[in-house]
């Protein structure tokens, strides 16, 4: 018998092609909802938090890794903090969530009716609409946990170990932005471990995990230079929290 380590997944015989125009229609929709809603509400409080950290720049904070505090400085360096600017960067995100999610179904074996049914989904649900319509971290976070899954089934499908690199960088990126992905490294650990033990025997997944390592370097150096200080807010909110 085949050991499970032993198993490859085989790539897809037949795919259906990129909907062209069903990406179109997600990226017309969503802008039509931020030409609605762009300026229907104020500043949110996260925002206003986030604006001031781009004024403080630095390779680390208490209570978040540095990637939200650099964009919101880029985009203020480049276009200004009018709501808009803040709310059509969440919004161009959430079309790059939108179109991820419907190839993932694609790269699946998914058909045009599942893949209209996730942007149908992806573009309506309040967990996404309402994310996606604020520039906060969360929103780069929908972003990093689509386009890893994409690259980890499409690492899966061709075993290109280019496409593993590019995992990677989005890991790194990921941390950069919110300490939340380290979840889905865990659950992708114990599928790995029971289902596909063969990657971890491909010199590329190392060389990822190096890549991931190097991103996230400078938002450890800065904890350890500045005492840990996330653990110590950690502690205190939660010990608040109870």
């Amino acid at each position: 018998m085949t050991a499970i380590a032993d198993r490859q997944p085989a790539a897809p015989s037949s795919l259906q092609p990129p909907d062209r125009t069903l990406w179109a229609v997600c990226a017309l929709l969503k802008l039509s909802i931020f030409a609605v809603a762009g300026r229907s509400y104020g500043y949110l409080s996260d925002e206003l938090y986030f604006l001031d950290a781009a004024e403080h720049l630095a390779l680390g904070s208490v209570d978040f890794p540095p990637m939200i505090a650099w964009v919101m400085a880029a985009l203020v360096g480049l276009l200004g903090n009018d709501l808009l600017v803040l709310r059509g960067f969440a919004c161009l995100v959430g079309i790059g969530v939108t179109l991820i999610s419907v190839d993932i179904v694609r790269l699946l074996g998914g058909r045009s009716v599942a893949q209209w049914t996730t942007a149908i989904m992806v573009l309506f649900a309040p967990a996404f609409l309402s994310v996606q319509s604020i520039l906060t971290m969360n929103v780069l976070d929908q972003l990093w946990w689509a386009a890893g899954f994409w690259l980890l089934i499409r690492y899966l499908q061709d075993r290109q170990p280019s496409t593993m690199l590019w995992l990677g960088v989005v890991f790194g990126l990921a941390l950069l932005n919110k300490l939340a992905i380290p979840a889905w490294f865990l659950g992708l650990g114990i599928a790995v471990a029971i289902y596909a033990r063969w990657v971890l025997s491909q010199r590329e997944v190392w060389i990822a995990t190096g890549i991931t390592l190097a991103l996230i370097s400078p938002f450890i150096f800065w904890q350890a230079t500045n005492d840990w200080l996330f653990f110590d807010f950690i502690g205190a909110y939660n010990a608040e929290a109870a």
